[in-house]
């Protein structure tokens, strides 16, 4: 997480303002527009570098751009009076930019400031046209720059600097007198406190107010086409945007529902947009992966089933944040990475199972995430999606060439809008036959506040067979008291789940109401998901005293239509 602010062009952006480490809280930027046009707001998402720009809370636009982590804003950097994307990666300290609203590289980049600053768009100078200063939060100092940065001159040097703000405020920018030039305000998270200076230089607030709760995060704009910025806030905790219309304590003049916790604010004028894509789900809702299976029975061989995979035995989160072992490269579960349209297709070499693979190409970048890291020697699992053609593409033990090519064991295609099933007797990247990607927990879905689909485990002793909808079983096993793969389970209506952590709750929750789908051969009752710095491991290992007993198998064959469907009846 990180230590942020906002940026803002000529209307206004924030980023975000937390310590390095801790979760985004800011957000975007955008420009004071003229007074006949108005700004409208958008909604980044950090974790997979789409952004979804609004009017009046429909969906205008829909694009990629960055990667994950990078710090979103918006400003009009090449002086045509709409507002396009802006990243700061902390990663390489880089600034990039683009000169439209659509999918693609960046047009500008470069070398940004210190370790920990804050980049803060706007027309600093009423020139018509942003550029990116710095807010340095170790010494409240903003550092006014009238030039963009280029990538052979970088930032250049600052214009002006003066000292505003107080310790862990979120900086942004905007116009909030209407004379045409952005001076600087700060937005204070815990309280919900707003002030701001009309001038660029130091002195006290020229006006301030509250706006908002704890936790929301800040973004400004000039939302009526007035010529003047005013606050605007998306709360994590209801997804919804709530845009006031004057810089004053006061309701929300304007409030819209969408989007995800995660989602950080931008907002600006926005120019002629492309409609968006099809919205790309995984999988259809009447999926089996997405059916809940507290309302079915219990399977007749539940108690054989349990005692095979281990009664005593206990759960364990197969994912968290960091890496294992540590000072290794191999992160704390199964990654995957999201791909944009165009993404070029490469060569796949099957080595061991291609006959129940899907022939390549398949859209897979040469520095796609491995499970277990690059040097693992496991699984090494590579999940990739095209959110665009909603096609997601899973292969295993996935090793890159230096051209491009990636060879594998086996692989498959999953169109994420149809129920199909593979062939039966056909393997994938899992020995069930079945996608991965749909079973993993998600830091996101979590601090939304419900799973709604099954989730992927492991038992070390499974039998040679498979049940609907897994379409095939790796092992040697004949006793018809080990489990068959794909079979489900859940966590007992009855367990008490009362005293875990918010977060983890959730999870467990998500367990009673979806259940677990045995997919592959490994550790017992370890549950799969996707690793993310934001992930608490301390937290995670609260489930670590919750043992095989406390779960049930369960009989779905009554919600199967065709067994070459995932389409559940009912």
């Amino acid at each position: 997480m990180i230590q942020g602010g906002e940026s803002i062009t000529r209307i206004w952006t924030v980023l975000a303002a937390a310590a390095v480490g801790a979760a985004l809280l800011g957000a975007v930027p955008g420009t004071a527009t003229a007074a006949d046009e108005a700004d409208s707001y958008g909604l980044a998402d950090p974790t997979t570098g789409v952004w979804h720009l609004f009017e009046e809370g429909s969906e205008v636009g829909r694009f990629y751009f960055g990667n994950p982590g990078d710090y979103p804003f918006m400003g009009d950097w090449n002086c045509d009076d709409v507002d396009t994307p802006g990243l700061y990666r902390q990663s390489d300290g880089y600034v990039y930019l683009r000169n439209s609203n659509t999918q693609g590289i960046a047009d500008v980049s470069f070398f940004f400031g210190d370790p920990g600053d804050v980049p803060i768009a706007g027309d600093f100078n009423g020139d018509g046209c942003d550029t990116v200063s710095i807010y340095r939060p170790s010494n409240q100092t903003y550092y006014i720059i009238n030039e963009l940065g280029t990538s052979d001159a970088g930032l250049g040097a600052a214009d002006s600097s003066y000292v505003f703000g107080n310790p862990g405020d979120q900086p942004f920018a905007g116009d909030f007198n209407g004379n045409g030039q952005d001076t600087p305000g700060l937005h204070r998270a815990t309280t919900g406190l707003v002030y701001y200076r009309n001038t660029n230089t130091q002195g006290i607030a020229d006006n301030s107010f509250i706006y908002g709760d704890p936790g929301d995060r800040f973004v400004a704009g000039d939302w009526t086409g007035n010529g003047v910025d005013s606050p605007g806030l998306f709360r994590p905790s209801s997804t919804t945007t709530y845009l006031r219309y004057e810089n004053n304590q006061g309701n929300a003049d304007a409030q819209y529902a969408g989007g995800f916790p995660a989602y950080l604010p931008v907002a600006g004028r926005f120019g002629k947009l492309t409609t968006p894509p099809p919205t790309c789900s995984t999988f259809p809702s009447d999926n089996i992966w997405n059916r809940r299976v507290d309302d079915l029975p219990v399977d007749a061989r539940s108690s054989q089933y349990i005692a095979a995979i281990g009664a005593s035995d206990t759960l364990h989160a197969d994912f968290g944040s960091g890496v294992w072992p540590p000072g290794s490269n191999s992160p704390i579960g199964i990654p995957f990475v999201n791909v944009p349209a165009g993404q070029p297709n490469v060569e796949i070499i099957y080595t061991d199972y291609g006959t129940e693979s899907d022939p390549g190409p398949f859209p897979i970048p040469n520095n796609a995430p491995i499970e277990g890291g690059p040097d693992a020697s496991g699984d090494r699992h590579v999940l990739v999606v095209d959110r665009e053609t909603c096609v997601l593409y899973e292969l295993y033990n996935a090793h890159p060439h230096s051209n491009g090519s990636w060879s594998a064991s086996s692989g498959a295609r999953y169109d994420l809008r149809s129920n199909a099933l593979r062939p039966d007797g056909w393997t994938s990247a899992d020995a069930a036959g079945l996608p991965i990607y749909p079973g993993l927990v998600t830091y996101d879905e979590v601090a939304s506040g419900a799973i709604t689909h099954a989730i992927r485990f492991t038992a070390s002793d499974t039998r040679n067979a498979h049940v609907w909808p897994a379409r095939h079983d790796a092992s040697s096993l004949t006793g018809s008291n080990y489990p068959p793969m794909g079979q489900r389970f859940r966590l007992k209506a009855g367990y008490d789940i009362s005293g875990y952590s918010t977060e983890v709750r959730v999870i467990l929750q998500a367990f009673k109401d979806y259940g677990l789908i045995l997919a592959d051969n490994g550790a017992s009752w370890y549950i799969s998901g996707a690793p993310d710095p934001r992930w608490n491991n301390t937290m995670l290992h609260e489930w670590d005293n919750i043992p095989g007993s406390a779960f049930e198998a369960v009989d779905v064959s009554s919600l199967m239509v065709d067994p070459n469907s995932g389409r559940v009846g009912g």
